[in-house]
């Protein structure tokens, strides 16, 4: 077997809309064999392009032996670091992107990081609200997470231990 630090990663550049004549909120995408690192590239951060990233992202954890739970946590706090780039990255009205990486490491962790080039802008909440619940929640689904904030970005980057 190959080692995975020397493995070809797997690029999915995101679609230009404008490029192909249309709109295109969903990619199909279905990964087989044993997974290389997964990176999307230029995602559009709104909330319909999630949706493909995530079902890549699952197939992908699957096949990088994740258990089924560690599989779910994955995807759900993936999901929410994905959702706070829609929220919170980029102004009303300006066009924002972001990058999802997701790799094997030699020490048997799974580790997904989303970066995207906006500045933070929280939104208003009130007691009764169900929001600003996401990063609390990605640092309780994943074995271990950090969140940094600059002026280039925000990047969550979280991290799962594969069965030996």
């Amino acid at each position: 077997m190959q080692d995975r630090r020397q493995r070809p990663g797997l690029v999915v550049r995101w679609p230009n809309p404008e490029a192909h004549g249309g709109d295109q909120k969903e990619m199909p995408v279905r990964l087989v064999d044993d997974p290389p690192p997964l990176t999307f590239v230029d995602v559009p951060a709104e909330a319909e392009a999630l949706t493909s990233v995530r079902r890549a992202l699952a197939d992908w954890a699957t096949l990088a032996g994740l258990p089924p739970p560690d599989v779910e946590d994955l995807v759900l706090a993936s999901y929410e670091a994905m959702a706070n780039v829609v929220d919170h990255a980029y102004q009303l009205g300006q066009h924002g992107r972001f990058r999802l990486d997701a790799a094997c490491t030699a020490d048997l962790q799974v580790l997904v990081t989303v970066s995207d080039t906006g500045r933070w802008h929280p939104q208003p909440t009130d007691s009764s609200s169900h929001r600003g619940r996401g990063l609390p929640l990605i640092h309780q689904l994943a074995h271990h997470a950090e969140v940094h904030h600059d002026q280039r970005g925000t990047t969550v980057r979280m991290g799962w231990r594969l069965p030996s």
